[in-house]
């Protein structure tokens, strides 16, 4: 589970960076590519890389995009990736930024994955412990999201998510939470439930967990930015269920009274 979020890590050094560009630069930050990679680099103590140009938007908000991000472990002589992402889409009020307070309106990663963590997988595992189900993993070690949100603000390193949207092969979710730089810790919450179309049922077959459609499922993630913690809390499930069993077994035992009671009756 180790380096979980250290794309979120790059979208903060952005939006750090980007700052220092808008509000003292004004200038095209195509123009800085390297000292952009070289400064996030610095920031997140990893390989940080794209490919394309940056489009930087005044109306009169700030508008960010950036194309085909890459992270890799600095360790190695060959480049261990740990996130990628086809795009990265950001909006920051500039009113805000001038007294320094990032306030992000919204951020948006168009395929993203995050490598060394599966929170799919994470999922169906937890839910076969608790269904004493064997469980076979044979996906790869990594969660994409279909969609990857969120609105937040930045002020001292430390980031309040008001709202974050994710979805991933199997799961929908909302959730908030804090990253702190600082200390670099997280706290995230979020409830996802389970999707119920057609594709993603046939995509699990046997491993699709029926019993957990339409339920919510709460999902912590917290710890070390480096290596957090992820739960899945299947507690309100498994007791419903256990009510459910217990009212069937009342019911056949009232089933089996009456007829020993008609039984034993003359008429």
């Amino acid at each position: 589970m180790k380096k979980t979020f250290i794309y979120i890590l790059s979208v903060i050094a952005f939006l750090l960076l980007f700052s220092v560009i808008t509000v003292n630069i004004l200038l095209n930050p195509n123009n800085y590519k390297e000292e952009i990679v070289a400064y996030v680099s610095k920031s997140i103590d990893y390989n940080f890389s794209f490919e394309g140009d940056i489009e930087l938007l005044y109306s009169p908000d700030i508008y960010l995009s950036v194309p085909n991000i890459e992270i890799s472990a600095k360790n190695g002589r060959t480049p261990n990736p740990i996130a990628k992402a086809r795009k990265l889409k950001m909006s920051v009020l500039f009113l805000p930024l001038m007294q320094g307070t990032v306030d992000v309106q919204n951020i948006q990663v168009a395929e993203g994955e995050v490598i060394g963590f599966n929170i799919d997988a994470t999922i169906l595992k937890t839910y076969a412990i608790a269904k004493r189900m064997q469980f076979v993993t044979g996906s790869k070690n990594s969660t994409k999201f279909e969609r990857l949100d969120a609105e937040g603000t930045i002020v001292n390193k430390i980031m309040n998510i008001r709202e974050m949207n994710i979805e991933t092969d199997l799961v929908i979710g909302k959730g908030t939470g804090i990253i702190d730089l600082n200390n670099k810790v997280s706290s995230l919450k979020v409830i996802a439930k389970i999707k119920d179309d057609e594709a993603t049922i046939s995509k699990y077959g046997d491993a699709y967990p029926y019993d957990l459609k339409g339920r919510e499922l709460p999902i912590e993630i917290k710890g070390e930015l480096e290596s957090p913690s992820i739960s899945v809390d299947l507690t309100n499930i498994i007791k419903y269920e256990l009510e459910e069993l217990k009212d069937k077994a009342v019911d056949k035992i009232k089933e089996k009274i009456e007829e020993k009671i008609k039984l034993k009756l003359p008429f």
